[in-house]
């Protein structure tokens, strides 16, 4: 997508192999959140992909969590809000008391000043003043190449701060895409083609990379390959990228989207409904030479299922493998033999699929699949899916969200909120306290009910306070997650305080923990409550 069109665009790189820390990369900030700054970076890692929504819900957390947090309102009022919002954010922002603030913010302070006051107020003193106080932060050249692009209309400008950019962070994504629509409006092709690449490689899961890609492709005039990429957006989960697709189909052709003929009409009716057949009814025979084309291929990433029956085996495994199925043909286009079908698979995992033997997890996925028909046969096929998610909705891959559950779980602990513990937990979660624990008497607690009398409310009235400190939580296999922690507090009866080294294992499904097992110093805890 060309960001032309979007606010201004933050990233962050911490965490791609070998190349910056979180903080090597931002600029200081003077929030004494964790969790607001982690927020914070992760709503520049959304945005900077245009996933605008999911930004905004975090860069809301970032400011809950602090509400004096200067930059979480500096990055929304620039980035997220909207005309209407800004001037309260302003406000908000200017009332929060500068001391304290770091050098950057004192820089972004002013500039929020001149917007008050003119809210066209360019920002070009303010970059350069983040440039000259930062010379090696990656961050300071980041908000200059994008307000020179897209605020002062300074194409020269932003190209100098982006090839700056790269020098000191040569792995950051974004920063690529943004030099390829750069080299396309100077007219320098091919080095737009390598940048947009780069930006595939460093990030080959985020839908706007393809969706750059087939921008590219489209002004060009290669017109199948903007829709392959379009629909490689479009399955990442692109707004608007299957259209793009579709408009890349109508634009060989000669032909607006909207026209049709009633070959095509007959082309698109005997899709939908040979797929309803297969899929919905579990009608695997519908795979015949009637309704595909003797020679039928469909297009894998690392090998081609070519011929009827081999297709019909292959597809063998999703009607087997799944039960309570739902599959939707959400949209399909084309034009003369040549189709692009936008849908969503649903369904519960009860029997064996490509040898995974059933997990009874519940899958729900979208994709894009272009294809060619011949003689008012499915000749060939090409799908695109998130494989990564599908495998993780398997249980295969563990969810990369599943730590970030952990860790507001433990901030709701200790901010004494255990309503929000508990509605992480799964009705039927099997929790289970260390052998030679005192709680451990109740194993293994079963739902969020007994967990709260059998462990919260007895550490509430055994303990004057009871914190975790020094968390350190760990993403594992299987949908685990491995806390490491110790204990600070002290009893009620004997006054005794307490400095336990802990462990926790968390297993999530679907979102909602469904087992804890804790590890503990069980003697520490022992001695400590039998002291007088």
């Amino acid at each position: 997508m060309n960001n032309t069109t979007l606010s201004l665009l933050f990233v962050f790189v911490f965490g791609t192999a070998g190349l910056l820390t979180a903080q090597d990369f931002f600029l200081p900030l003077s929030t004494s959140s964790p969790s607001a700054l982690e927020s914070y970076q992760k709503a520049s890692h959304l945005s900077s992909n245009v996933r605008m929504g999911p930004a905004r819900q975090e860069i809301d957390k970032a400011l809950a969590a602090d509400p004096d947090f200067f930059m979480g309102y500096a990055y929304a009022i620039q980035v997220l809000a909207s005309d209407e919002e800004k001037p309260g954010m302003i406000d908000k922002a200017l009332a929060i008391d500068p001391k304290g603030f770091t050098k950057a913010e004192k820089i972004m302070r002013r500039y929020l000043m001149d917007l008050k006051k003119d809210p066209e107020a360019m920002p070009t003193e303010m970059t350069e003043a983040l440039i000259k106080a930062y010379p090696d932060t990656p961050e300071a050249y980041e908000w200059a190449y994008l307000h020179a692009a897209y605020t002062e209309k300074d194409l020269d400008a932003a190209f100098k701060y982006a090839r700056q950019m790269t020098t000191l962070a040569p792995d950051f994504a974004p920063v690529h895409n943004n030099l390829g629509y750069f080299h396309m409006q100077r007219k320098e092709m091919d080095q737009a083609k390598a940048s947009f690449e780069k930006y595939i490689a460093l990030a080959p899961d985020e839908a706007n990379a393809y969706d750059s890609m087939g921008e590219f492709y489209l002004n060009n005039g290669d017109y199948d390959a903007s829709a392959k990429y379009y629909g490689m957006a479009a399955e990442r989960g692109m707004p608007g990228a299957a259209e793009k697709a579709q408009e890349a189909v109508a634009k060989k052709t000669g032909t607006s989207g909207g026209q049709t003929d009633a070959s095509l009409e007959r082309n698109i009716q005997h899709v939908r409904t040979v797929w309803d057949k297969i899929i919905n009814e579990g009608k695997i025979a519908e795979i015949n030479s009637g309704n595909f084309a003797s020679d039928i291929v469909m297009v894998g990433a690392t090998e081609d299922v070519r011929g009827i029956d081999n297709f019909r085996d292959y597809y063998q495994n999703f009607v087997t493998g799944f039960s309570a199925v739902t599959f939707t043909v959400e949209d399909i286009f084309g034009q003369g033999d040549k189709l692009v079908k936008h849908w969503r698979f649903r369904g519960t995992h009860t029997g064996d699929f490509f040898g995974v033997p059933a997990t009874g997890n519940e899958v729900d996925l979208e994709g894009v699949t272009l294809m060619q028909m011949r003689d008012g046969k499915i000749a060939r096929e090409q799908d695109f899916m998130d494989n990564m998610l599908f495998s993780q909705q398997l249980g295969l891959l563990s969810n990369p969200n599943n730590a970030t559950l952990v860790q507001r779980i433990y901030d709701a602990f200790s901010d004494g909120d255990i309503p929000t513990v508990l509605a992480a937990l799964d009705d039927k979660v099997v929790w289970k306290e260390a052998e030679g624990n005192e709680l451990a008497d109740g194993n293994p607690y079963i739902g969020p009910d007994a967990v709260l009398q059998g462990v919260f409310a007895r550490l509430g009235a055994q303990h004057e306070y009871f914190k975790l400190k020094d968390i350190k939580v760990r993403p594992m296999v299987d949908n685990q997650v491995l806390a490491t922690l110790r204990y600070d507090a002290k009893l009620k009866e004997n006054g005794m305080e307490i400095d336990a080294q802990a462990a926790h294992l968390w297993t999530i499904k679907n979102g909602k923990v469904i087992a804890f097992q804790q590890y503990v110093d069980t003697r520490q805890l022992a001695e400590k409550a039998a002291k007088k």
